[in-house]
């Protein structure tokens, strides 16, 4: 081998090398079971570990702890059990661990709350044990499967670009560090076994195409059979397998026999290898895929959902296509699923370009010389056309059952990274250096090395332990005791105003004082005046992330929660903030303790203002102008009633306007007087019956009031005078009112007008 022939291995051998350093990184931050159906997947490869028997079909939620996946074909299940059969696993793995019962709160992909399906324990900490050590040693058959895959590509991209050394190593590349393949090597699943089977294939059909050979033959039989039994989307490349030999010979007009021949030696090896699986399911199921586990799961749709609505669900499997971890929650920032789009989406028009610079492909037969060209126009086309089918077959699932995965299409990763390297180059000239197409690879590299660290761990990692000094720094100090179990010590809201159907986040800061052997739930409610609940959210502390029965005495953290208020909730108006801790089961709260006595009702730490971002637009039947102090105004009323009987109520809107940011909550009053200037009825109270205070006005917000009087039976009859204003309590001091003339109220009241009572 001579010193340039020896340098694609080179290369290669650093894109493997950087690959497992990378899947190795995912495997240690990933926490055990938090990969897709992970506990379903290892629960089928103990199954024959422990029995050396398939597990038996079973649906969700019945009989073994594998549920669906015991439809799945045994290729990676087999060769993982043959790996690993040593491993210390005590038989536990169905029990390891308690699913998470506030596990997929909507939350934004970026936000980490409440990532983790399951409760972890200490017992997951390094160094492993037993069960937990079998789990993370299994997954190493995904890594390693996920390396055949790298390999697989680079070998086909050397068929595709017999004459490039480059663009191979950056079709492996772009394969190697997709984050979501480093993802998926690193856990317990068959999609990676699935993707480099079908990258074995595309492989193996390359050279058959390019030699017909009858040990490429038997290869790419054997090849086919191995993908049949790793998953049931990788028979679609049996029939594109098939049509594409069928399309060659047609097009070099060759002996028909010829072509029956060596499509039976490629489906009968096939067929000896991979068939036994499917007549099993056919004798004991009544059906060769067994899909109807799925057919009749809790994620599946009563009926077949129409087209367009699957459709619209591809913008979430190209997320999770590129990057969406744990059981599909964690995500990237928005901006690099745009990169990442505008990424394929030049690939897309490369390959137009790429078109029009090459003739297109001749059906009659050609000389011998230019032969080798249309063969690699072959497996282009093959290659299309099982990318296309790979997310066809996506698209039908998707309308079938819940499954908006990109890791669904990871059958076709190799021939997808095999057309992004193509359609990229289509941009470039045709001897335009390889460095210009490293940007891609290279980009994909540095992304994947930051998920880790900056994506996968802060979504599972507990809170920080702090110091008093770092707890007094962001947030307002606080002083009470939850039972025996911990301190409140501080506080923090991202905001004070929100309006409806927005999230707020509220930091708790804790000090554990005694442990405990029970696991509370925390609680913050947002409660109006009236005591009316209008926001609520459970979850354990640390958001989900860290037990009460995990805390010791002396530990010191800051614990945010975010609370959805309904975009029903009433508003304008002012919410208190509740928070507690309570046992789940019973409903039972600690008790709230305050200068060393008993909280009398509830913690209410603060309140927020929720009302509509944009102020509602008021007409006003009355307009006035009349300044209540240097913060208020009156600025309308409704229209009033000629005549009122005794004993007959009376409704009245007023309009307040904020000048400036009220400081204080005032007191409203709207008084009804006799002709001798005494008070006959009277409301007295703050805006909006308290639940709107005015210290959370905006300035330049008008707010509307209505207050209902009630002329007293004994009224005489007459004319009475309606007035209004505001005042401080207790000391009942009334702001100041002056005149749209400038001249102050008398008694400081606003002259709303009169009534004749009869």
């Amino acid at each position: 081998m001579t010193t340039s022939s020896r340098q694609p291995v080179v290369y290669l051998s650093v894109i493997l090398i950087f690959y497992l350093v990378l899947a190795l990184a995912y495997w240690l931050v990933t926490p055990v079971y938090e990969g897709p159906d992970e506990p379903m997947h290892y629960a089928y490869i103990r199954q024959l570990v422990a029995t050396r028997r398939l597990p038996p079909l079973t649906r969700y939620g019945e009989g073994h702890p594998a549920h669906q996946e015991t439809s799945q074909p045994p290729l990676y299940y087999i060769t993982a059990a043959l790996l690993t059969f040593w491993t210390p696993d005590r038989g536990d793995y169905a029990t390891l661990l308690e699913r998470n019962p506030h596990f997929a709160y909507p939350a934004p992909p970026t936000a980490p709350d409440n990532k983790n399906t399951w409760l972890h324990t200490p017992a997951e900490h390094f160094p492993w044990r037993s069960t937990v050590l079998a789990i993370y040693l299994t997954r190493l058959v995904s890594l390693l499967f996920g390396a055949l895959g790298v390999l697989a590509t680079w070998s086909l991209g050397q068929e595709l670009w017999p004459s490039s050394d480059w663009l191979p190593l950056l079709a492996a590349g772009v394969t190697a560090f997709i984050p979501q393949f480093l993802f998926m090597s690193s856990v317990v699943t068959n999609d990676t076994a699935a993707m480099a089977l079908s990258a074995c294939v595309l492989w193996a059909a390359a050279r058959l195409v390019r030699s017909m050979d009858v040990r490429r033959a038997l290869l790419l039989g054997l090849l086919l059979g191995l993908g049949a039994l790793t998953k049931l989307s990788v028979l679609g490349l049996m029939l594109l397998v098939t049509l594409l030999l069928i399309a060659i010979a047609w097009q070099k007009r060759s002996s028909w026999r010829a072509t029956w021949k060596w499509l039976g030696v490629v489906l009968g090896v096939a067929a000896l290898v991979g068939a036994w699986w499917y007549a099993r399911n056919w004798l004991l199921y009544g059906s060769p895929f067994n899909l109807q586990v799925h057919l009749t799961g809790p994620w599946a749709w009563k009926e077949p959902r129409p087209l367009r609505p699957a459709l619209a669900q591809l913008g979430g499997v190209e997320w999770s296509f590129w990057g969406m971890f744990g059981t599909g929650n964690v995500g990237l920032p928005d901006g690099v699923y745009t990169v990442l789009r505008v990424g394929w989406l030049l690939a897309l028009v490369g390959w137009g370009l790429v078109l029009l610079r090459r003739p297109p492909l001749r059906l009659p037969p050609l000389p011998l010389r230019e032969r080798a060209g249309v063969r690699v126009a072959w497996m282009w086309g093959l290659l299309w056309a099982w990318a296309l089918l790979v997310v066809a077959l996506e698209v039908r699932w998707m309308q079938l059952v819940i499954a908006p995965w990109g890791r669904l299409l990871f059958p076709g990763l190799a021939a997808m990274t095999c057309l992004l390297v193509e359609g990229w180059r289509g941009w470039l000239p045709v001897r335009a250096r390889p460095a210009l197409l490293l940007a891609p690879v290279v980009g994909l590299a540095l992304l994947s090395a930051v998920v880790p660290l900056a994506v996968i761990r802060p979504a599972y990692a507990r809170p920080a332990q702090l110091t008093p000094a770092q707890v007094a720094a962001h947030t307002h100090p606080a002083d009470f005791r939850l039972g025996h179990l911990a301190r409140l010590i501080g506080y923090e809201l991202d905001r004070t105003s929100l309006p409806p159907g927005a999230w707020l986040n509220v930091t708790l800061c804790w000090e554990v004082l005694e442990p405990t052997t029970t696991d509370y739930t925390l609680f913050v409610q947002l409660i109006g005046a009236d005591g009316g609940l209008v926001a609520s959210r459970h979850t354990y502390p640390g958001q989900g992330r860290f037990l009460t029965s995990q805390w010791q005495p002396g530990d010191r953290f800051c614990d945010e929660t975010r609370v959805y208020v309904n975009e029903r909730a009433p508003a304008p108006a002012v919410y208190h903030v509740e928070v507690g801790l309570l046992e789940a089961v019973s409903g039972v709260r600690l008790p709230v303790y305050t200068i060393g006595r008993l909280l009398d009702g509830p913690l209410f730490l603060a309140r927020v203002r929720v009302a509509p971002e944009t102020p509602t637009q008021m007409t006003i039947p009355v307009p006035l102008d009349y300044h209540l102090g240097e913060t208020l105004a009156l600025v309308g009323q409704g229209t009033l009633p000629e005549t009122i009987r005794q004993g007959q109520p009376m409704s009245l809107t007023v309009y307040w306007r904020a000048i400036n940011p009220p400081s204080t909550d005032y007191t409203a009053f709207v008084h009804l007087l006799d002709p001798a200037g005494a008070i006959a009825a009277q409301v007295d109270r703050p805006p909006h019956n308290g639940a709107y205070p005015t210290s959370f006005w905006m300035p330049g917000e008008v707010v509307s009031d209505t207050f209902t009087l009630v002329a007293p039976a004994t009224a005489r009859p007459g004319r009475y005078r309606l007035v209004s204003g505001m005042y401080t309590w207790p000391d009942l001091a009334r702001l100041p009112v002056v005149g749209p003339d400038g001249k102050p109220g008398t008694e400081n009241l606003v002259e709303l007008g009169s009534v004749v009572v009869r």
